[in-house]
């Protein structure tokens, strides 16, 4: 079978690869600071609202590796171009819904489905495309985007709620997303034809994405209900109640025991191999790269304090100062400005220096910043100084994350950037939800006006950096597997890690 490599215009790549991130990471933090106007407008519940959000969440994390399958399988421009409309008809939907069931179907379900289809094809598409110094860049301004995203949301959410309708959060997708689609068409090279008809292994899909889906569900409901007593909540989606206080132990304790048997079962089906099913789902032998491994284990526990963060800091400061949302929006912008700038030093420090050394001076940059801010944490400390402190996380969290997902995908083959890719989108999906989960507990401990409470939570926040620092040394610096040509010579890094026996 023939493979055309080389895509016709890589700018047009970046743009769509760059648009896909922004949307997909936008949509759910834009909705969150319009959720009381939306309750209003479509006069339902907020627990309702709740689940809109959640589902999203929900639906993306649980097909995101059969998304990046799907694009080894199918074809990464067919599958790249499908999401983004997909992507484009569920906001549509959710544009015009009256309802609160209908604004489930398109945010939650389709825009969910179409966004577990994009991510991963379009970091597959940046490891596939660029080489050298420019792959470097390009992983640069993808995460410096996604994190400027993950910032700008609120901000750009309570301005289009208050100056527009939060229907334009929706909207602006629809005209996104088809363009995106059409410069991938464009740009990317055809999709290799295939002698055979590909497929995929369904059985081993469903039971992966339920695993998946019970593994997001637990984290997102622990603050919530506790991790083992039942607090008498119950769980309705579209106003339909679909869990009620009358299981006798807490539905995070149930759904952690089915993710853990789901995901046992998912193992043992893949480890069946090519004698059950010619195309596995996920290859397992990807898990003995080094690179690969220990990148994984370097991005969850990075997004980990991260996410937990940016969750306790806002918490925080809106019980503090008595900020509204976007007010708190605002206070935390520094960071996502500082990630976007953090993420270009880092494409460029890549090219001097190598990844695996922009990715630890990163992990100690956001150190730095994170135990300023944890020092100078108060309940009347003023923006300005908690800014300097948060600018300085920022740049850290733009370096170190811009340059982890090329190194996790370094060691893998074409064949496999798909599945790859939807590996390490889930596997920073779940550290975000474990994240919050974890530093939100230790908030708990005392009041959300408490500053020793968010201290503590920022120390550990801390603590998760330092182990992320330590398990990037089982990382290899060495040649990306998925090239056809060698790198550019790079000058030696400033921090030589040991080295380590293949089997570790």
């Amino acid at each position: 079978m023939a493979a055309v490599d080389v895509p016709t215009r890589p700018r047009f790549v970046m743009a769509a690869t760059v648009a896909a991130v922004a949307i997909v990471t936008l949509d759910t933090t834009i909705l969150n600071v319009a959720i009381p106007t939306i309750r209003t407008d479509l006069h339902t519940s907020l627990a309702s609202l709740q689940w809109v959000i959640a589902g999203y969440s929900l639906t993306l994390g649980s097909l995101l590796i059969i998304g990046g399958r799907i694009g080894d399988l199918f074809g990464v421009r067919r599958t790249f171009v499908t999401g983004a409309i997909l992507f484009a008809c569920g906001s549509l939907l959710a544009s015009v819904a009256t309802t609160t069931p209908t604004l489930v179907v398109g945010e939650a379900i389709i825009e969910g489905i179409g966004a577990s289809l994009l991510f991963p094809a379009s970091l597959a598409t940046l490891s596939r495309t660029f080489q050298g110094p420019a792959r470097a860049k390009a992983f640069a301004l993808w995460g410096g985007v996604a994190g400027a995203a993950a910032a700008l949301g609120p901000v750009i959410g309570g301005w289009l709620t208050s100056d527009y309708s939060w229907r334009w959060g929706f909207r602006i997708n629809v005209v996104v997303a088809p363009l995106a689609a059409l410069a991938a068409h464009a740009a990317l090279p055809a999709d290799e034809r295939r002698d055979r008809r590909p497929r995929l292994d369904f059985g081993a899909a469903m039971v992966l994405a339920t695993g998946l889906f019970l593994v997001v569900f637990a984290l997102t409901e622990a603050p919530d209900h506790g991790w083992l007593a039942n607090r008498g909540a119950g769980l309705a989606i579209a106003g339909v109640t679909v869990w009620s206080s009358a299981w006798p132990a807490s539905p995070v304790v149930v759904a952690a025991a089915g993710a853990v048997a789901a995901l046992l079962g998912f193992v043992r089906l893949e480890q069946r191999g090519k004698q059950s099913h010619p195309e596995p789902l996920v290859d397992l032998g990807l898990f003995h790269s080094r690179a690969f491994g220990g990148g994984l284990v370097t991005a969850a526990t990075v997004v980990m304090a991260q996410a937990g963060t940016m969750f306790v800091l806002a918490v925080f400061l809106q019980a503090t100062h008595r900020l509204q949302p976007i007010a708190a929006g605002r206070w935390l912008l520094p960071v996502g400005l500082a990630a976007l700038a953090g993420a270009q030093l880092g494409g460029r420090g890549a090219g001097k220096r190598g990844a695996m050394t922009v990715v630890r001076a990163g992990i100690v940059v956001q150190l730095a910043g994170l135990l300023t801010a944890a020092t100078i944490l108060s309940t009347d400390v003023g923006w300005a100084t908690l800014a300097v402190a948060l600018s300085m996380f920022g740049v850290g969290a733009g370096m170190a994350s811009s340059q982890l997902t090329g190194l996790i995908l370094a060691e893998v083959p074409r064949d496999r950037a798909g599945s790859a890719s939807g590996v390490a989108t889930t596997n920073n999906a779940i550290g975000a939800a474990l994240g919050v989960a974890i530093l939100g507990a230790v908030l708990r401990v005392g009041t959300f006006r408490d500053a020793g409470s968010a201290r503590w939570a920022l120390f550990v926040a801390a603590a998760l950096l330092a182990a992320g620092s330590a398990a990037s040394f089982a990382i290899p610096a060495g040649r990306p597997a998925n090239t056809d040509q060698p790198e550019p010579a790079a000058r030696p890094p400033l921090f030589r890690p040991p080295r380590l026996d293949a089997t570790t």
